[in-house]
């Protein structure tokens, strides 16, 4: 059965994506997030102020782009989501 917590937590983010609340966003990951980019791991990051800095670049140079959600899943304390986020050149990138 997932957890409500995981649940609250997740749709705390997706908030935070449409209202562009970069404290709510941010403060949904632990302070040792780590990102691994499916397509190119030479983008993979860690630390939540780099998180922060990457969300703050995306909407700074492109004030309109789009978060897509594909997919998302709750399994106990585990969230998964699969999305796309549309960058300053027009490009759908997974998030």
């Amino acid at each position: 059965m997932p957890s409500d917590d995981a649940k609250t937590v997740l749709r705390r983010y997706l908030k935070a994506q449409e209202d562009r609340d970069l404290e709510a966003l941010v403060s949904c990951w632990h302070p040792d997030v780590e990102v691994t980019h499916p397509i190119r791991p030479d983008l993979s990051w860690r630390g939540l102020e780099t998180y922060r800095q990457a969300w703050a670049r995306i909407w700074e140079t492109n004030p309109r782009s789009r978060f897509e959600v594909v997919s998302t899943a709750v399994a106990g304390n585990r969230i998964y989501l699969e999305a796309l986020v549309e960058h300053a050149d027009g490009t759908m990138v997974p998030n």
